[in-house]
């Protein structure tokens, strides 16, 4: 049987000559099977360059509430692939001329719109060239759950995170504009908060550091009035002595010349201050060291020998005259194939 230059079971040679299927049917123009155990029903091959399967259309898709008209479309009723691509290089490539994706997954069954998997290096790699733009960018519209979430089974610092922002051109390495909530031991080389500076703040910004200890110390301070006896005393919260210990203190008179003395310590949240003169305005300071469930199992030494792994590495190593290359955290930029422009034949010249 022959239609066109397009001969059923023999070999084919159309030369220079394109063959063409043109119908009207529903639900496709040309259908292909094969019965063979693990063999395709429709191999292409593309010499000089060519592709080995083009397909065109002028279909519509997610973002414009369609899913009709895919170029290439695949199904499969197993639970295998839909379509999969092999190659040396890239296995699946995919390319857009306008705003909508270059490559395009969604799952309405409960799986993921969008799986990648690597032995050796990213399992799923973004990279953008616009300032505006993220290189992966995550989103949940449900009103709940993450727009990027990350899991890490590393046991150490060296060995990985579940998360890693990186920037080696001193910018930030990551910028959260809302609360952040750790759930877990905090660490950093320094901090502190930046405002809109109070007097400037169209122009200006106003730094300040935080206090840092040795302990899990919380500070807690106010001013009290001693009475006509020269007694006064400080009620403090009611979760203080659960919260705390190895309470200090710290008191300074104000307007006079006069002695001050913690006349009782803390006992039932309260202590109680002493003058040798009546009506003294008395500035006060109490600390404590956490004994919290939560600090008595993760308190923190002041001084620690760097693990196996971590030896010779650095936090800062810049700072100490090392290779960047040295850094705990130092990443080797990714090596993937780079986006390239659509080459080959133009789309609508089948």
């Amino acid at each position: 049987m022959t239609v066109g230059n397009l001969q059923y079971g023999t070999g084919n040679n159309s030369g220079n000559d394109p063959t063409t299927l043109t119908s009207a049917a529903s639900p496709h123009t040309l259908a292909a099977e094969n019965t063979a155990f693990s063999h395709a029903a429709v191999v292409g091959r593309g010499n000089n360059q060519g592709h080995g399967v083009a397909g065109y259309s002028n279909g519509c898709s997610f973002p414009e509430g369609c899913f009709n008209g895919a170029g290439v479309y695949g199904e499969n009723t197993g639970t295998g692939y839909g379509v999969r691509g092999w190659s040396p290089g890239v296995g699946v490539g995919g390319y857009s001329g306008g705003a909508s994706p270059g490559v395009d997954g969604g799952n309405w069954s409960g799986g993921d719109g969008v799986d990648g998997f690597s032995t050796r290096r990213n399992g799923v790699q973004g990279a953008s060239e616009s300032r505006a733009a993220s290189g992966v960018y995550g989103e949940n519209m449900s009103g709940g759950g993450f727009g990027v979430a990350g899991r890490s089974n590393a046991r150490s610092l060296a060995a990985g995170a579940a998360v890693l922002g990186d920037n080696t051109a001193g910018g930030f390495a990551g910028i959260f504009n809302g609360a952040v909530r750790v759930n877990g031991m905090l660490s950093k080389s320094g901090g502190g908060f930046r405002i809109d500076h109070p007097l400037d703040p169209a122009r200006s910004y106003l730094n300040h550091s935080f206090v840092e200890s040795p302990d899990m110390m919380n500070i807690y301070n106010g001013n009290v009035t001693t009475d006509a006896e020269g007694n006064a005393v400080v009620d403090l919260p009611s979760y203080f002595e659960a919260l705390n210990r190895d309470f200090r203190y710290q008191l300074t008179v104000i307007g006079v010349f006069a002695q001050a003395i913690v006349a009782e310590e803390l006992r039932d949240n309260r202590f109680s201050i002493r003058t040798d003169k009546p009506d003294v305005r008395v500035s006060w300071q109490v600390t404590g060291v956490r004994q919290d469930a939560w600090a008595n199992s993760h308190r923190p030494e002041a001084e620690e020998t760097k693990p196996e792994d971590e030896q010779d590495r650095y936090l800062a190593p810049e700072e100490h005259g090392q290779p960047v290359a040295t850094g705990l955290f130092y990443v080797e930029a990714p090596t993937g194939v780079a986006p390239r422009e659509q080459t080959g034949t133009a789309p609508g010249t089948l």
